[in-house]
């Protein structure tokens, strides 16, 4: 007996005789021992496991090899595999596959080993590697590697149970969510609570055993982003505008403001903060600027403050609204024919922080009163300042067919842009005559226009003098009261025999009593 033998045999198990046998035979050696199988550790793949042969017969092992067979079919070849007594092997069944293992040395192959049957398996249990609270509301983060066998089959998913705030039973299976750090709900709220979990992992056979349960906590949230801040709307006021911590530590945040008045210390703000929209009109008592920073606060506690924006006054933004209308027959003026305007508007929607001081207006008189925003009249037009008010009535100069004028509101910083462009409408009538007609003593009045009619034309009106009384006194115009609809652009008055009318055409809107500017005079004599 060898040597190893003796030796193997004094601790009472039998060892393989790696020299020969005691007989001294030599040929093939005998078949490998006690052949195991499972599916995996990776997709496709079963692991083979065995003994060494009792003797190697004299020669030394030059090779094991193994014959595969799917799905209890028939052994193919077999395959070199080494000298390592485990091998992993692809298993191309649907269910399972048999294995059978051969020694070879240089005098010839052994008989067959056992047949080792194998099936595809679940994965090998996990091991959670940490849990913490966040980033979303009632969510936590684990992290977690791969089983150490996916059972031959990819593994498809991962499921968990959770045990809220580590009491009573544990729920699910839930999914797991997210990659890297995966993502787990949690449905306690207090700062002091969290949940406990294990998880599984699954693939095409079924899911795994659970892990060891591992239980995580709530954090304080990471600090806010503060986007910016603006000056207004309102006077001594600012609009603040944040975005919520990219990881609220798993709690619900609310949020608060500091603010550093002209680069003052920065103390807690007055107002309370929405949650949601994240955007606030907050105080700013300061005479050049103020500084702000948020925080995002949950049950857990505080987050550190975000960063510092600051934002100094401004002039105030554009006016809203501006309308300019005749607002009455006695503001036509006709006896002049230079009608008085009305022009309102309201409040700038952004004072720029500060308050108004007042309102300064300009007229367009070029192009027939008619000028757009861009107009290069503009320029050179007299800037009126209007006081701390929302109305200003101006003359639209005769013979001109709309006035247009602006409106800038003034703040202790400076001017606010103009206003768009508010015109008269509708415009005045043009190209008004007036002829004799039959029979004695009526007179036929045309005109054109007007070019634009605003909010429409709601009827024309047309007013008539007594040439010889004074047609300058706006006291001897009177209507005529004629009913004028659909703008025919010519009527017929009767203005008497043997007498000289003068008349003006109106377009009457339905924002006004009338145009921007009446027509122009137009007299004819009655028939005689």
């Amino acid at each position: 007996m060898t040597p190893v033998a003796v030796v193997a045999l004094a601790f009472g198990v039998v060892a393989p005789v790696f020299g020969g046998n005691a007989a001294g035979a030599s040929g093939p050696p005998s078949e490998p021992r006690t052949v195991t199988a499972v599916g995996g550790p990776t997709t496709g793949n079963m692991t083979v496991k065995w003994l060494a042969p009792l003797t190697l017969n004299g020669s030394a092992l030059l090779n094991y090899s193994i014959a595969t067979a799917t799905d209890g079919g028939p052994f193919g070849a077999p395959v070199n595999v080494g000298k390592s007594i485990k091998k992993i092997v692809p298993c191309g069944g649907v269910a399972s596959c048999d294995f059978r293992v051969y020694a070879t040395n240089s005098l010839g192959t052994s008989g067959p080993s056992n047949s080792a049957t194998a099936t595809w398996a679940v994965p090998a249990t996990l091991k959670i590697g940490s849990v913490t609270g966040g980033p979303a509301v009632g969510t936590m983060s684990m992290s977690f590697g791969t089983p150490a066998s996916n059972g031959g089959k990819a593994v498809t998913g991962y499921l968990y149970d959770v045990q809220v705030d580590s009491a009573g039973p544990f729920t699910g299976p839930f999914a797991v969510t997210g990659t890297g750090p995966r993502t787990v709900g949690c449905s306690s709220t207090l700062g002091s609570g969290g949940c406990k979990y294990r998880i599984y992992a699954v693939n095409d056979v079924g899911s795994s055993g659970p892990s060891a349960a591992v239980a995580g906590s709530w954090n304080l949230p990471k600090a806010p982003n503060l986007l910016s801040a603006q000056p207004g709307p309102v006077a001594g006021g600012a609009t603040i505008e944040w975005q919520g911590p990219g990881d609220t530590g798993g709690l619900a945040p609310s949020f608060s403001y500091e603010i550093a008045v002209d680069g003052g210390s920065f103390t807690p703000g007055a107002s309370s903060l929405p949650s949601n929209p994240k955007k606030a009109s907050v105080e700013c008592p300061g005479t050049n600027n103020c500084s702000y920073r948020v925080t995002a606060t949950n049950a857990k506690g505080a987050s550190p403050a975000s960063n510092i924006v600051t934002t100094a006054f401004n002039p105030p933004g554009r006016i809203a609204n501006p309308l300019a209308t005749v607002t009455s027959v006695a503001d036509l003026n006709l006896g002049s024919g230079t009608p008085t305007a009305t022009v309102t508007w309201g409040a700038p929607p952004n004072t720029g922080g500060l308050a108004i001081t007042g309102y300064d207006g300009r007229m367009c008189t070029a192009n027939l009163g008619n000028c757009d925003e861009t107009d290069a009249a503009w320029a050179t037009a007299t800037i009126v300042s209007l006081g701390n008010t929302a109305t200003w009535r101006i003359p639209c100069p005769a013979g001109q067919i709309t006035c247009t004028f602006e409106v800038r509101a003034v703040n202790s910083l400076g001017n606010g842009p103009w206003s768009a462009a508010a015109r008269l409408t509708p415009f005045a009538v043009t190209s008004v005559a007036a002829a004799t007609a039959a029979p004695a003593g009526n007179v036929t009045i045309t005109w054109d226009g007007p070019a634009e009619a605003g909010a429409g034309i709601v009827q024309v009106a047309l007013y008539s003098c007594l040439t010889t009384s004074g047609c300058g006194n706006t006291a001897n115009w009177s209507d005529t009261g004629i009913a004028i609809s659909g703008n025919p652009q010519t009527v017929t008055h009767n203005c008497g025999q043997g007498v000289s009318c003068t008349y003006r055409v109106v377009a009457i809107g339905s924002g006004g009593a009338g145009s921007s500017a009446s027509s122009a005079t137009s007299a004819a004599a009655g028939s005689t």
